[in-house]
């Protein structure tokens, strides 16, 4: 069946106590975007715009059951794509340090206002409206702490903020593949009873935040490099596995 991608559609901000939205979950991307369209102000008061809302990162990583890093990231990054803006503003009554955080809604007039659909008939998408996200981040995460449980190395109950932000910092630097190669490697060689250079068991938290850390197990990571060396060296030499003494033969 085809989709109609034209007109609009009213949402009422009721949705956000109905039995659905209030189902516990982990939000997208795209979820955790019209989450922010419900909660911003549509008519101005004397303190904050209409289109725009106080923003409190603990109670948005809570609402979508993400870390407060995660958080933190996903706003900045509406922010880069022009989507919204963020101003800290005095206030005695906020907090001890007087300040706050609004988000602002770019261009929430233009497609809020009730002139919307004759004003935008002409208008495309991503003009106005830039939703459409990748989740691979936020997925990632749990792709990495699933691999590293998986390896029964220390197996851990649930992913902790703390180690989604080390998880996130990691993956700034590597692909999630190279993460669990790395992760991978580390587990064979901690296995190996024979090689006696690898024997603490560390935690995902850990071994991603150690100096060097998990690059050392890298492909070309030298501890890796040095566990092949080491595998190489204690294996019997081709032409005195093709030898056959006999010994296995009867009389």
């Amino acid at each position: 069946m085809a989709r109609d991608k034209n007109g609009w559609i009213k949402l009422h901000r009721q949705i956000i106590d109905s039995e659905f939205y209030k189902e516990p979950r982990k939000f997208s991307k795209s979820e955790a975007w019209i989450d922010i369209l419900l909660r911003t102000n549509h008519k101005g008061t004397d303190n904050i715009e209409a289109g725009s809302l106080v923003l409190s990162y603990g109670e948005l990583a809570k609402a979508w059951n993400w870390s407060k890093s995660t958080t933190w990231d996903f706003i900045h990054y509406l922010e880069k794509q022009n989507m919204i803006t963020i101003t800290n503003i005095k206030s005695r009554t906020v907090s001890r340090t007087g300040d706050r955080t609004v988000l602002a809604i770019v261009n929430w007039a233009l497609y809020q206002s009730k002139r919307t659909a004759s004003r935008t008939a002409s208008r495309t998408i991503p003009e106005f409206l830039p939703i459409l996200f990748k989740e691979e981040d936020i997925k990632n995460n749990l792709v990495v702490f699933n691999f590293w449980n998986e390896q029964q190395i220390i197996v851990h109950k649930k992913l902790t903020p703390a180690m989604e932000k080390t998880i996130d910092k990691t993956l700034q630097e590597s692909t999630v593949e190279e993460i669990k190669t790395s992760i991978s490697h580390y587990s064979k060689m901690l296995k190996d009873k024979k090689y006696e250079y690898c024997s603490y068991a560390w935690s995902l938290e850990n071994f991603l935040n150690r100096e060097k850390g998990y690059k050392l197990f890298l492909d070309d990571g030298e501890k890796w490099i040095n566990y092949c060396n080491f595998v190489d060296k204690t294996k019997p030499r081709k032409e005195e596995q093709e030898i056959d003494w006999g010994w296995n033969k009867k009389n």
